[in-house]
């Protein structure tokens, strides 16, 4: 096997990977492998690009590239006197973060929601998850903030 295809073939397992872990977040694999395609790429792509390289439809495309820019992982661009619409991944942890806030919040909601509805060892082991979950999205946030407060200007290292 050829460096080429060394790359070729660990490109295309990180593509995947992205794909089956966004597909545990309700998102269709084809949007998953899309940003994925476009986490790994230096230049935005078109859809007839990221088509071409996942061997997916036109079609299949376009519905993930919307997808990814309603969840904000991805977003639209255009190049100057050109009408054709490119996409890159999000650079933001809070974009890939919020995703994961945002489902984890809904189910802290749900198991406060129990502890209402019960009394003793359940109310008490609801009452830990649900504890256990505010504690998690509050140091999410903290660790967001520290983050910014030590992140270098673009191009220096940590």
């Amino acid at each position: 096997m050829t460096d080429v295809d060394a790359d070729t073939s660990a490109r295309q397992t990180f593509v995947q990977e992205i794909g089956n872990l966004l597909g545990t977040w309700g998102l269709p694999h084809a949007t998953g492998r899309v940003f994925g395609y476009l986490l790994i790429r230096s230049e935005p792509a078109s859809l007839d690009e990221i088509s071409e390289a996942l061997d997916l439809s036109k079609g299949a495309v376009s519905v993930a590239t919307r997808q990814l820019d309603m969840w904000t992982l991805a977003r639209r661009t255009t190049q100057p006197g050109s009408r054709r619409v490119l996409y890159e991944a999000s650079a933001s942890p809070e974009v890939l973060l919020s995703v994961r806030q945002t489902q984890t919040r809904t189910f802290r909601d749900a198991l406060a929601g129990g502890v209402k509805i019960t009394s003793g060892p359940a109310e008490e082991r609801l009452t830990v998850l649900t504890d256990f979950f505010d504690f998690y999205l509050r140091r999410i946030a903290q660790a967001l903030d520290e983050w910014h407060d030590r992140r270098p200007e673009p191009g220096k290292q940590l």
